[in-house]
């Protein structure tokens, strides 16, 4: 059990997830219309959008590379390391067609603790290579069907303190998922839009067995259907309100929770383009699941000011949450190990902002972003200084064919156990 903690970042789903993520590159989809209903999680992993023409389709590269730390402790269990991961991936694009492949290697090292003797201590290192095929087909413009297999290979090396004898089990992470997401019905700017998401997901990893040091597997499958349902309502000078509804179902099996969940939300969002103003209000509630613990409700009120259109100026976002923080089908999202031992249970609440400033850097060709972020909740408490560099864009996010970023941050424990933790995290992304 404490072997598959430390697998490198793959085997903890975020392989799986850059699948996802590079099916979701480029594409039009809901989340243009009626919010990200049908995205699910992952869009943040690849920055921008870069294409190339070549005959009637589009050539579509992505590079992305990541060297993040972590450490975090659930008693008896502590756990701090670093994994470092490079993903490469291209596609080619037609107006229904999208087809690729993506190719990660992850490495990391660091160590797990099993208690105050020591006994249970451990040194660990892993290195992992997966390789991942996908492929969409858009049965409208605005609905398709997507799948995406995976297949990762590496080594696990365990040295337990006071043994001379190291253990190097060889991994393996198999993942195959299926799905359709996009808007059943488009209303546009003033009509009613339903957008829905239906996909299935399966994961397994294994360590071999080696002397002394018996073979572990995990297997995890997960099935989501959602809904949602948007209508805008025009305000004057080109403002809006967007309430929405949504109800997502969900089914998980498999080694990690199990069980059946519904989940309903609503949520009221104020958009004001002229001002840069984004307003909302975000209610949920986990109607019923299998599984007691799993019972949980959530409010969440967010602000974003960002007056200039283009990724220069003045930006804030801030947001305080109550209960379960995550709402939509995002919520529904299986937690990883290593996440769930780096963030304190707390009791729900938190709150959060940031604050950023873009200036002209290199004769106005890129934009130089520093910022400083703040998270707040009862157990805890983190600080955060950000960097990033991109070429300059009309359209943050969208525009940028790489960006090059830094993250630190230092987080404060209240809660079971007193401690204070040190992240540094530096991202590269490119798309070609």
């Amino acid at each position: 059990m404490l072997r598959s903690c430390f697998l490198p970042a793959p085997l903890q789903g975020d392989f799986p997830r850059f699948g996802l993520a590079l099916l979701r590159v480029g594409r039009q989809g809901p989340e243009d219309a009626v919010g990200a209903a049908g995205g699910g999680e992952g869009h943040h992993h690849a920055r921008g959008e870069g294409e190339a023409v070549v005959g009637g389709g589009e050539a579509v590269g992505h590079l992305r590379l990541e060297l993040p730390s972590f450490h975090g402790q659930e008693d008896p269990l502590s756990l701090s390391g670093s994994v470092s991961t490079a993903l490469l991936g291209a596609d080619w694009r037609t107006e229904r067609w999208q087809a690729g492949a993506a190719l990660a290697r992850s490495w990391g090292n660091g160590s797990y603790g099993g208690g105050g003797d020591h006994q249970g201590d451990a040194a660990l290192s892993g290195a992992l290579t997966g390789l991942f095929p996908y492929g969409r087909y858009a049965l409208t413009p605005r609905l398709g069907v997507w799948a995406v297999a995976g297949y990762g290979w590496g080594t696990l090396s365990v040295k337990p303190d006071g043994v001379e004898r190291e253990y190097q089990p060889a991994a393996t992470m198999a993942m195959g998922a299926v799905g359709m997401d996009g808007l059943l019905l488009d209303g546009g700017g003033e009509g009613l839009s339903i957008a829905t998401t239906v996909d299935l997901l399966a994961v397994n990893t294994t360590t071999a067995e080696v002397d002394g040091l018996a073979a572990a597997e995990g297997n995890v499958s997960r099935l989501r259907v959602g809904l949602e349902a948007t209508r805008p309502v025009p305000l004057a000078n080109g403002a809006a309100l967007l309430p929405s509804v949504e109800m997502g179902i969900r089914h998980d099996g498999g080694d990690a929770e199990t069980g059946f969940g519904l989940e309903v939300g609503a949520a009221l969002a104020w958009h004001d383009p002229q001002r840069g103003i984004t307003a909302e209000v975000q209610g949920r509630s986990l109607v019923t699941h299998v599984e007691e613990e799993f019972r949980q409700q959530g409010l969440a009120l967010s602000f974003a000011w960002q007056p200039n259109p283009s990724n220069r100026g003045p930006s804030l976002a801030v947001s305080h949450a109550v209960g379960a923080t995550a709402s939509g089908m995002d919520a529904l999202l299986s937690p990883t190990v290593i996440q769930g031992l780096d963030a304190p249970a707390g009791n729900g609440q938190q709150f959060k902002a940031e604050v950023a400033y873009g200036f002209p850097a290199a004769n106005d060709r890129l934009t130089l972003t520093p910022g400083v972020a703040v998270a707040l909740s009862p157990d805890s408490r983190s600080y955060g200084i950000l960097w990033s560099l991109a070429p300059y864009s009309e359209q943050p996010g969208h525009g940028e064919p790489w960006e090059l970023s830094l993250a630190g941050e230092r987080q404060q424990h209240s809660a079971p156990t007193p401690s204070v933790d040190h992240s540094l995290k530096l991202s590269f992304s490119l798309l070609f």
